[in-house]
């Protein structure tokens, strides 16, 4: 976890500190240092390069879906990247009717942002893994990644700075060996580390990833939902909302074996990042479901926001 207030002029950690085991068959403890599969947060990158290839013109967030990928033959003929960006393209599943009309509902879902990743392939003739590396080299982000495997046994094999994943099942833990397709990179198969995350939240919200007019759409509230703390807004990857008091820009992160936060406090300009190598498992994500599994992360960001009023 790393807590930390920045300004263009310096960068000042205000807590810093590892918990537990990166391994616990064999009590390896836990550094600041270790990779972490970063789960949803991977969104925010997926909407920044997609952002970037608007301002590249090579993109039009507002034309159906279909004008970049025609082969797309679903009932999704209204559904722009402006709503696959916001969760608002009312997709369920592959090869089912939208649950609603574009536009007009939130619904939460990853397929959206791995269509997003498959439009910007298609368009710049580079790999999401290519277009994220060069954004990741322009951050300073040396140990954040687009794997080429999602099977968490190659991924320990590959990079031994990885911290093992646990699955919590009511008293029980397990080592979460479930496996992604490398497709899902774009919606929650990036790897990263505190450091590299510090990184992102400063080039990202000091304007260093994307111009201000277009950071600013990115942020702006375009569609309201329900989770946890009430009714918040969403952006482009981003969730915005005030909090007792608190205004911040933020997005939670959840995979097999990992559990992520990252959390921008603009009024203060302090910055909250929470990696665990341990998940809740669940079948269904109701609103308590989501507070058990973010139980601790929440208390964290209840202590950050009393210290940011």
């Amino acid at each position: 976890m790393r807590f930390m207030r920045s300004s263009p002029l310096k960068d000042e950690i205000l807590f810093e500190q590892a918990y537990g085991f990166a391994n616990q068959e064999e009590q390896r403890p836990l550094t600041p240092f270790y990779r972490f599969l970063i789960a949803s947060l991977s969104k925010q990158v997926t909407a920044a390069l997609a952002l970037q290839t608007f301002e590249a013109r090579l993109i039009d967030l507002a034309v159906p879906l279909a004008t970049y990928l025609p082969e797309i033959r679903q009932d999704w003929a209204e559904v722009t990247l402006h709503h696959l960006l916001t969760h608002s393209s009312g997709i369920k599943e592959w090869d089912k009717p939208l649950a609603f009309k574009a536009g007009k509902n939130f619904l939460y879902n990853n397929i959206g942002y791995d269509l997003l990743g498959t439009v910007l392939e298609r368009v710049t003739g580079r790999t999401f893994a290519d277009l994220s590396a060069t954004l990741f080299h322009k951050c300073g982000m040396n140990h954040t990644i687009s794997p080429s495997t999602g099977d968490k046994l190659e991924l320990q094999a590959l990079y031994k700075d990885l911290a093992t994943g646990y699955k919590r099942e009511e008293n029980s833990f397990q080592i979460a060996l479930d496996k992604c397709d490398i497709s899902s990179n774009p919606s929650g198969g990036l790897l990263s580390t505190l450091h590299d995350l510090h990184q992102w939240n400063l080039y990202l919200h000091h304007g260093k990833i994307l111009s201000l007019p277009t950071y600013i759409r990115m942020i702006t509230p375009h569609i309201m939902r329900e989770n946890r703390w009430g009714e918040i807004g969403y952006g482009y990857g981003v969730e915005v909302f005030e909090k007792n008091g608190a205004f911040q820009i933020a997005h939670n992160g959840i995979i097999a074996g990992y559990t992520s936060t990252l959390v921008y406090y603009p009024q203060s300009q302090l910055h909250l990042i929470i990696l665990e190598n341990e998940s809740y498992s669940s079948k269904e994500w109701t609103i308590e479901e989501q507070k058990t599994a973010f139980s601790l992360h929440d208390k964290i960001r209840q202590i950050v926001q009393a210290k940011v009023m």
